[in-house]
C-alpha cells in the first residue's frame, strides 16, 4: 500500500463571523454566497491535486512502459538466441575435472 502524498480535507469555508441578527434572512443571503464561493475555490484547488495526481500516475505508467519495452527486447534476443542453439551441432569436450585444495593456515 503506497504511502498518502496529498491530504484533501475542507477547511474555513466561512472565515465570517455569523451576523448578529440570525432572524432576518436577507443577512444570510452574503454569508452563504461567501460560502459558497469558498466552496468553488476549494473544488479548484482539489481539481488542480487531482490533475497533479494524475500526471504523476501517468509519468510513473510511462516509465513502467519503457521498462517493459526493454525487458520484452532482451526475452526477444534470448528467444532467438536460444532457437539457434543445436545441440548436435555444437561439440562438447569432455573435461576430466581435478580438485585442488591448498590449505593456508
Amino acid at each position: 500500500m503506497p504511502f498518502p502524498k496529498w491530504s484533501v480535507e475542507p477547511v474555513f469555508l466561512c472565515r465570517r463571523p455569523l451576523p448578529p441578527d440570525k432572524s432576518e434572512p436577507c443577512n444570510f443571503c452574503p454569508f452563504t454566497n461567501t460560502v459558497m464561493v469558498n466552496c468553488l475555490r476549494q473544488l479548484a484547488s482539489v481539481a488542480k491535486i487531482a490533475d497533479k495526481i494524475f500526471e504523476e500516475i501517468g509519468c510513473e505508467c510511462r516509465l513502467l512502459a519503457e521498462r517493459s519495452e526493454r525487458l520484452q527486447e532482451k526475452v526477444n534476443a534470448c528467444e532467438k538466441f536460444v532457437s539457434q542453439l543445436n545441440a548436435r551441432a555444437v561439440k562438447v569436450r569432455k573435461y576430466h575435472f581435478v580438485f585442488r585444495v591448498t590449505v593456508c593456515l
